[in-house]
């Protein structure tokens, strides 16, 4: 009895252990102070809230050639690698391809995929670019796929028109249905094989390290650049230009296709 006598009279004395109760930790309700403040508890749940609500979005970048992606998304893949995907459809040679690995570390995004496609044939087989292009797609189920303008290159416009087709609607069972697509602007060539209905009405603000990591990457590219004035050359003064219309430092633009917002 005087042992339980002790014991009880000690749980009595740290029960009467003072609390602070200017301490933020302090709640009312329990009398006691709990590991986190009330703010710091509301922000910790209202931050796992979004991220159960908000699925990680996935972009695929198809470029019919090893520089394509980082002139024309390379803001958009710097500000979200975790996103984004690349798929090359021109087989690169071994000096393009270290290039584009050497960029692709710079623009920091983890998966890319080759179709293995002869240069300059990247259309050729349209039904076969479609295919594997849609068995891609079912693989990697994009929010958004993002589309060479189609311009006076050949594989430009392949890769546009089969990118098209592989974003359709289909009653094909197990086929991707991707519900955004965009068209970017790679601006190295001024003129248009046909004229089309696009217009840049979507443009992604980019701060100084996105679009620093951008020009690194196109720079990396030395077996494509030339010494003469190119867009090249110039990607931040493009960027700042397309940027300064829209009130911000730096932008990329783009040419909305079709977007399903969720």
């Amino acid at each position: 009895m005087q042992h339980d006598a002790t014991t009880t009279e000690t749980d009595d004395m740290l029960e009467r252990t003072p609390v602070d109760r200017n301490d933020p930790r302090y709640c009312n309700l329990c009398a006691t102070l709990h590991p986190e403040t009330i703010a710091e508890l509301d922000a910790r749940l209202r931050k796992e809230r979004v991220h159960r609500m908000r699925p990680k979005l996935k972009r695929l970048i198809i470029a019919p050639h090893c520089d394509d992606e980082a002139l024309g998304c390379g803001g958009l893949i710097a500000k979200y690698p975790e996103q984004c995907a690349v798929v090359v459809l021109a087989e690169p040679d071994e000096i393009r391809l270290k290039e584009f690995e050497e960029a692709k570390a710079i623009l920091g995004y983890k998966d890319a995929y080759f179709l293995g496609i002869d240069d300059g044939y990247v259309g050729a087989d349209m039904t076969a670019l479609v295919g594997l292009l849609d068995c891609l797609m079912a693989q990697v189920q994009p929010d958004e796929v993002y589309l060479p303008y189609p311009s006076m290159r050949r594989d430009h416009i392949a890769g546009y028109e089969a990118g098209v087709r592989a974003s359709r609607l289909s009653m094909s069972e197990g086929h991707w249905f991707t519900p955004s697509v965009f068209v970017y602007d790679v601006a190295a060539y001024d003129l248009d094989l046909y004229p089309t209905d696009l217009r840049w009405n979507t443009f992604e603000s980019l701060d100084e390290r996105c679009i620093d990591a951008k020009a690194e990457a196109t720079a990396q590219y030395a077996s494509q650049q030339v010494l003469t004035p190119h867009p090249a050359n110039s990607i931040k003064k493009q960027a700042e230009a397309v940027g300064a219309a829209r009130q911000v430092l730096w932008a990329e633009q783009y040419a909305m296709v079709r977007m399903v917002r969720s």
